[in-house]
């Protein structure tokens, strides 16, 4: 069964899709705000320009005489001046008589076609530029002349881009703010889904505790339930898995130890060499399995998944470091190896005995590994906020493709010891998971051998 490839916009995270979905119509609410207010503020403009031209027209008209015998506009080409006169646009009118005569003003000012209204507007081109006009249709003086006023539109057109910028401008601020506010207020929204996220991001894949579900929306309460449903699942597994290794364990620690005895006992008694032999090796495999049960117990007692938070006290590093390679002396005297520490002092908040025992795993293994004649260094020490444990060993060396698969439960090198199990490291790792901390392989100083460290949060010191 094929799976459709995931659009990039399902990719997007829910604050991005909000903002998106919401530019889009307060965009649009812009653009008709502004048209709306465009449209009224420039129809009113238009009209006051239009009373404007008209007050001139009756102006004009109120200057028209009749003498019965024919018609002539009472106005001198000084005042005709000053009614032309405008600081943006150029006026022109004209005056006919009821003939249709010029009686005054532009004789090629155009007329609106069919329209025989006492006052009509309209709009025309005049010496190639457009112009707005009125049609004023006078009565008064006795005989009905047309008046005709019109003006380019340059003041018009001010208007208009001064009402636009005025309105612009506002209403941009408007939606900005309106967007900055619809941004801080998704993201403090969504800082609950921020919180959940670096919850589970900041855990190790063995930590199965509750999500926190508090300050979670009901509308993601859901999943998180659901998460926590699984994670019980998963730990119930756990520790029933956890269980029966114990169990099973325990259970063979006591035939071990009574095969042991067997063992030994025969081993006082007279033998042939043959015998000698064949005990020699099943005193050994039954050695290994003792070390293969141990190894599990404690695994099981280490593994991340048990809470041992209430345990956990101020324990010195160098001390752990110190007791540890004085209890592995007399088995790096037997193997001709020269065993050492160096110590500072390092406090870190843990639990003693699995830092013994992890420690323990270190120093187990490098002297497995270290031939006859080597060096074998216990370290500790802390800087910068970190504490360490480490061992350096100058022995073989650890391949770089397989210093991650060594930590692997039941994983052996190919020229590993036949006494050995696989879960030395294993269990160091879980015990450095179950502190917070990292167990990482490095090259020593010298290129030789293998540098394994423990590192953790340092304990602050008191001031």
């Amino acid at each position: 069964m094929t799976h459709a490839q995931p659009s990039p916009w399902s990719r997007r995270g829910i604050q991005r899709r909000l903002i998106t979905w919401l530019i889009g119509p307060l965009l649009l609410v812009l653009v008709v705000s502004l048209s709306s207010d465009y449209h009224i503020a420039h129809s009113r403009a238009d009209e006051a320009f239009d009373l404007a031209i008209a007050d001139a027209a009756q102006d004009i008209a109120t200057h028209l005489e009749f003498d019965g015998r024919a018609m002539y506009l009472d106005l001198s080409p000084q005042a005709q001046e000053v009614l032309r006169s405008d600081k943006y646009d150029a006026v022109y009118f004209s005056v006919r008589d009821p003939r249709g005569r010029l009686i005054a003003g532009n004789p090629d000012l155009p007329r609106p076609p069919g329209s025989d209204d006492d006052a009509t507007f309209y709009d025309a081109r005049y010496l190639g530029r457009p112009i707005r006009g009125i049609v004023y249709r006078d009565s008064g003086s006795g005989a009905k002349a047309e008046i005709i006023v019109a003006e380019t539109i340059n003041k018009r057109d001010l208007d208009s881009q001064e009402t636009m910028l005025a309105m612009v401008a506002p209403n941009l601020v408007l939606i900005a703010v309106t967007l900055l506010i619809i941004y801080f207020g998704i993201r403090i929204s969504l800082r609950p889904l921020d919180d959940l996220r670096r919850e589970i991001e900041h855990r190790s894949p063995n930590d199965l505790v509750p999500l926190p579900t508090g300050n979670v929306p009901e509308e993601v309460l859901p999943v998180a339930t659901a998460l926590n449903r699984l994670f019980g699942l998963l730990r119930e597994s756990s520790e029933n898995q956890r269980r029966f290794l114990t169990d099973a364990a325990h259970q063979l620690r006591t035939p071990l130890t009574g095969l042991q005895a067997h063992v030994d006992l025969l081993g006082m008694g007279e033998l042939s060499p043959s015998h000698r032999d064949t005990l020699k090796q099943l005193d050994a495999a039954a050695g290994r399995i003792t070390h293969l049960v141990n190894q599990l117990l404690l695994l099981a007692r280490s593994d991340h998944t048990v809470n041992l938070g209430n345990a956990r006290r101020p324990v010195d590093l160098g001390e752990v470091a110190e007791s540890m390679a004085s209890a592995f002396l007399d088995r790096a005297i037997a193997k001709d190896i020269d065993l050492g520490f160096e110590t500072s002092p390092a406090t870190i908040l843990g639990v003693a005995w699995l830092l013994r025992e992890a420690l323990s795993n270190l120093i187990d293994n490098a002297l497995r590994y270290t031939q006859a004649g080597g060096r074998v260094t216990v370290r500790s020490g802390a800087a910068a906020g970190l504490a360490w444990l480490e061992v350096e060993d100058n022995g073989p060396g650890i391949p770089p493709e397989e210093r991650e698969q060594v930590f692997e439960r039941f994983y052996r090198p190919a020229d590993s010891p036949q006494d050995g199990c696989g879960l030395g490291l294993a269990i160091v790792r879980e015990i450095a998971q179950v502190h917070d901390g990292q167990v990482e392989i490095r090259d020593p100083e010298g290129g030789v051998g293998t540098l394994l460290r423990l590192r953790f949060k340092a304990l602050a010191k008191p001031e």
